[in-house]
């Protein structure tokens, strides 16, 4: 499968990211228009807001580098809350 990149809107979430930077600088380099919304102005764990930010924007296609992340002691103090958080991120998207 095959997917033409240039010309896209590509929407890249957590485009801040070690990931998320390094595609979005990768799509733009293959002749992409990535779109990026900073989590100040699109909460991803938001249903409606993101509904409507995509609903707006209108992407070809969606990378998901977004996530609530944590060292080891985040994770071993709240074992379910990144959990949580980054599912109903997912869902939402």
């Amino acid at each position: 499968m095959s997917f033409e990149i240039s010309g896209k809107k590509i929407w890249v979430s957590g485009h801040t990211g070690l990931v998320g930077s390094t595609l979005t600088r990768q799509l733009t380099e293959l002749g992409a228009s990535p779109i990026i919304a900073s989590h100040k102005d699109l909460d991803l764990a938001n249903q409606q807001q993101t509904f409507d930010f995509v609903a707006d924007q209108k992407p070809d296609a969606a990378i998901i580098c977004a996530a609530v992340v944590g060292g080891i002691k985040a994770n071993a103090l709240y074992p379910t809350r990144f959990l949580q958080d980054n599912l109903q991120i997912e869902t939402n998207i």
